[in-house]
């Protein structure tokens, strides 16, 4: 199967540019506060339903935890029906755990085709849709395309940057795409968090075999002053 390069990931911030509910600064440039380099290894598990903080962590991440509601309004996006839950571990230089909730974000394509997690879109075989004919039928992609498959989620991570000179929960929300054995490119952008991650911003790029494997990850954090 087709691999995603980690330069790769870099391309998904045209689509995470287009998802919606994402109205968030990410520019080091806009950083009114100190930018942090961060990199490291990022891996993924389902979520146990069974256990506790398990549930506690997806609930905090389907909500976003103290950022559910701003002025009013809620900043916390719908989750996938059913939902589908994934425990984060980070290592590098950030030090986190945590979970992400998928979610049905709109998303749309350069030709303005709209869908939602899981997403592709229309004559685009490189990345899992099939092709419409004229009596309706669809052909399946073809076997040697990427097969890749898009989502949206949203993300509740609680640990430390740089040691533990700033520490609190951060929350991201991310778009990407997936193989079907795991192997993921992804665009996440922090929306803020709790302690010194309150306010925070940042942007951060991940591909690899997050899923029955692990991922690289490389970005920044804008951390207010």
């Amino acid at each position: 199967m087709l691999r995603v390069a980690s330069s790769a990931a870099i391309v998904l911030l045209a689509m995470n540019s287009l998802a919606q509910a994402n109205p968030f600064p990410y520019s080091p440039a806009s950083c009114a506060g100190t930018v942090l380099s961060i990199n490291g290894v990022v891996t993924s598990t389902p979520a146990n339903p069974a256990d506790p903080a398990a549930r506690a962590g997806c609930q905090d991440a389907k909500i976003l935890g103290e950022l559910s509601y701003e002025n009013g309004d809620p900043i916390a996006d719908p989750v996938l029906d059913p939902p589908l839950c994934l425990r984060i571990d980070a290592s590098g230089s950030v030090k986190a755990s945590g979970y992400s909730q998928l979610t049905s974000v709109e998303a749309q394509d350069e030709q303005g085709a709209s869908a939602v997690t899981p997403f592709c879109f229309p004559f685009d075989p490189t990345r899992g849709c099939g092709v419409p004919q004229p009596d309706g039928s669809t052909l399946p992609y073809p076997a040697t395309s990427a097969g890749l498959t898009g989502f949206t989620s949203q993300v509740a991570l609680v640990g430390s940057v740089q040691g533990n000179k700033y520490r609190g929960t951060f929350y991201t929300k991310d778009t990407g795409y997936i193989t079907a054995d795991g192997f993921v490119g992804q665009v996440l952008l922090i929306v803020g968090g709790t302690n010194d991650f309150a306010g925070a911003t940042g942007r951060v790029a991940v591909a690899g075999q997050e899923v029955g494997g692990f991922a690289t990850y490389t970005g920044h954090v804008c951390i207010q002053d």
